[in-house]
């Protein structure tokens, strides 16, 4: 019985050997076959698809993110402001970061840098009335809370040194304090700011 499990085991090897071989070699005369026109596979100039975006001026270039960022910032209002994101195939909005306009607060600074004032005065208009209440049944995520609200805040009084952005700042991270309150002094994952 070995002797016949060794026999066929060889012949197994041999024939996924031989069935290996055979595939490459039909790989390799495909590439190398030429085509009906002549043309062999061209291995000279390698291929890419990527656009080529040095060909605008950096001026064009700086346009175009602009205008995809008032584009998507624009949606955002209409459509979602004041919940935390807009949702663009169906033009909702969803709760996902404490529903508290987390969209607004990441965008200050790039509202700024791109000087688009009127957007910027908006979103200063409601952020100076945010209220940082539990939302729903869920906590505050620490690390989002920090680097995209708390952030948000401080970039835009950085740059526009509006005091009611330190303001802002301030009372949040306030509420956020009582996450370091743990045995090992380490911030916990999440906090109920109201408590």
């Amino acid at each position: 019985m070995a002797r016949a499990h060794r026999f066929l085991s060889r012949h197994a090897r041999n024939r996924t050997s031989i069935a290996t071989g055979a595939f490459v070699l039909l790989i390799v005369l495909y590439i190398l076959w030429p085509s009906r026109d002549g043309r062999s596979f061209d291995f000279s100039t390698p291929v890419d698809s990527r656009p080529n975006y040095n060909k605008w001026p950096k001026e064009r270039r700086a346009e175009a993110v602009k205008e995809a960022f008032v584009h998507a910032y624009s949606a955002y209002e209409e459509y979602a402001m004041p919940a935390d994101e807009l949702k663009p195939l169906r033009n909702t909005s969803i709760q996902n970061f404490n529903g508290w306009g987390v969209s607004m607060f990441d965008a200050l600074d790039t509202l700024w840098f791109m000087d688009l004032k009127p957007e910027f005065e908006r979103a200063i208009s409601y952020i100076s009335k945010a209220e940082f209440h539990r939302h729903q049944k869920y906590d505050v995520m620490f690390f989002e809370t920090v680097i995209r609200y708390v952030g948000g805040l401080l970039a835009g009084y950085a740059l526009s040194g509006r005091e009611v952005l330190l303001s802002k700042a301030d009372e949040l991270a306030q509420k956020l304090l009582p996450v370091f309150g743990t045995a090992t002094g380490m911030p916990a994952f999440a906090i109920n700011p109201d408590t």
